[in-house]
């Protein structure tokens, strides 16, 4: 009896058959049968978030762009039932990190109705703009680190943020607002050049260099005036829990949440692994890497790991894919010698490149995924080839919302 897998690609189903169900394991984000509610945030803002210093000072709100599923809207509508003065006398800016500044779809889509009320006071962080930057001390390597001003312009500074595993500093949120979200280019790519060691990894913090490293730069901001609203999603996009407080006491108490919901041990190997990729980590191929980091450990030697990933908005950042133009395969470096942003990609491919088989199914053109040392595959081929594995009884894992969910050998 042949068994389908409706999987998401491009904004529709794509159905993969796949014999019975003993074929192949199926992992996917849990689940949660009762969501946050207003009055279970109510009580949890109220607890650790002093209202009456919120409406006596001035107060920034950072938000995640459009890159994360966080439910941002959700969060701010439940602040403004609290209080409206608090959404109406407040700043809101974007960590955009070194992405691009949000477009006004992106805006619509992460504040919906609310957008008309706060864009007149609405920013975007730019990492390339000196002028806007402040130095708030020097990092490990005794080099300046630099913070969008406008931390240091307001008396209160909240980020919204959804903990989810993240594939080289271990998690999303809490200090990522902060840095690499509101920090200067320079800062952000020492950090992620230290993302090239496979001690960098989804899930862990101690011993990851880029962890420590963003731990130890967070020690550089004002605790006491630094509050997070740390998120926690379940497999529907709902509000699994919600933690309120100093960003790094709520970004401790969400990480133990978002492991339990995105962690899983798989105890075994496969010789074929399928990756769906969600909006809007679907958008692009610099995106999708965090399924291949967060799923190739269990990928066995010589096997192939496939991710569906439509890459509407093509490659993503240029950096990773114009110097790979230049990168030696063979020392696993550019042929400058340096590391520049985007090397730490390029150097992680490669190294999974010599186990594994990694093939990606897209609206990409064919050279564009093979310049990033990745294969094409089209939709047509992609089937045929796994109704051959399934004929040969090959062992199948099918990970739905592969960028989040992380599978452990």
């Amino acid at each position: 009896m042949t068994m389908n897998i409706d999987l998401q690609y491009d904004g529709r189903n794509l159905i993969l058959p796949l014999g019975s169900s003993e074929v192949f394991d199926l992992y996917q984000p849990r689940s949660v049968i009762d969501a946050v509610s207003f009055n279970l945030f109510r009580e949890e803002f109220e607890t650790h978030v002093d209202l009456a210093n919120l409406r006596k000072n001035s107060l920034l709100f950072v938000i995640n762009d459009g890159y994360r599923s966080t439910p941002t809207v959700q969060i701010l509508r439940w602040i403004d039932r609290i209080d409206h003065r608090i959404i109406d006398c407040a700043d809101f800016i974007i960590a955009t990190g070194t992405h691009s500044k949000p477009t006004q779809d992106q805006l619509e889509h992460i504040f919906e109705e609310l957008l008309p009320r706060l864009q007149p006071r609405l920013s975007a962080h730019d990492c390339m703009d000196t002028n806007s930057l402040r130095q708030i001390g020097q990092d490990l390597f005794g080099q300046p680190v630099f913070v969008n001003s406008a931390v240091y312009d307001h008396d209160i500074v909240i980020s919204i943020n959804s903990v989810e595993p993240h594939y080289f500093a271990g998690y999303t949120g809490g200090r990522k607002s902060f840095i690499p979200g509101l920090a200067d280019f320079n800062t952000i790519e020492r950090n992620h050049n230290m993302a090239s060691s496979l001690n960098a990894q989804p899930l862990r913090l101690t011993g990851n260099p880029v962890a420590e490293h963003l731990s130890s730069m967070m020690d550089l901001l004002p605790e006491d005036t630094c509050i997070g609203i740390q998120i926690v999603c379940d497999s529907e996009n709902r509000i699994a829990s919600i933690h309120c407080g100093p960003v790094r006491m709520a970004f401790d108490r969400a990480v133990r949440d978002a492991r339990s919901m995105y962690a899983f041990q798989a105890g075994k190997q496969y010789d074929l692994l399928i990756a769906e990729i969600l909006p809007p980590l679907d958008l692009s191929l610099y995106q999708a890497q965090k399924a291949l980091e967060n799923t190739q450990s269990v990928v066995c030697d010589g096997g192939r790991l496939i991710l569906l990933t439509a890459c509407r908005e093509g490659i993503g950042s240029r950096h990773f894919y114009e110097m790979a133009t230049d990168w030696d395969r063979v020392t696993n470096t550019h042929k400058s010698g340096k590391s520049a942003f985007g090397s730490h990609k390029l150097s992680r491919v490669v190294r999974h490149t010599e186990r594994i088989e990694i093939c990606v199914v897209s609206e990409l053109d064919d050279n564009s995924i093979r310049q990033v040392f990745l294969e094409p595959l089209d939709k047509e081929s992609f089937i045929s080839y796994l109704k051959r594995k399934v004929c040969e009884k090959s062992n199948v894992a099918v990970v739905r919302d592969a960028a989040h969910t992380v599978l452990l050998i």
